[in-house]
């Protein structure tokens, strides 16, 4: 009776985790993806610098309806770029939390914290 009770709680701690790192890659890749289509609709919206800001401000929207219950757990800014010749987009999102720390060990992949740069398409002299 002790072994097979041990035997399911280890199949339900290992099931547990396995679940908690495949739902956090999954809402890394899809956060990092939506980050990426949004640099990349700035990148060729073919904004000169005066229209940039209104670019990044409607991807950006775009971006959160994507995200959806998401949004408010994800940091989207827009960096400048001192050459102008690219779109840098700050990306930082917490992770789902559902297994708790184990003093330091953290398991599950870390959250992201990244910078998306995409060169700009420039609109023709």
């Amino acid at each position: 009776m002790l072994s097979t009770m041990f035997g399911i709680g280890v199949f339900l701690a290992l099931l547990g985790f396995s679940a908690h790192l495949l739902l956090n890659l999954w809402v890394i890749s899809t956060v990092d993806d939506i980050a990426q289509r949004a640099a990349i609709e700035v990148a060729v919206s073919g904004s000169d610098d005066s229209g940039l800001p209104n670019a990044e401000s409607r991807a950006l929207d775009h971006a959160r309806a994507l995200l959806g219950r998401w949004a408010p757990k994800v940091s989207l800014e827009f960096e400048d770029d001192p050459t102008g010749g690219n779109v840098i987009l700050h990306v930082r999102s917490s992770t789902l939390r559902l297994m708790p720390t184990f003093g330091r060990f953290d398991p599950g992949p870390p959250p992201l914290d990244r910078r998306i740069v995409v060169h700009r398409e420039l609109p023709a002299p």
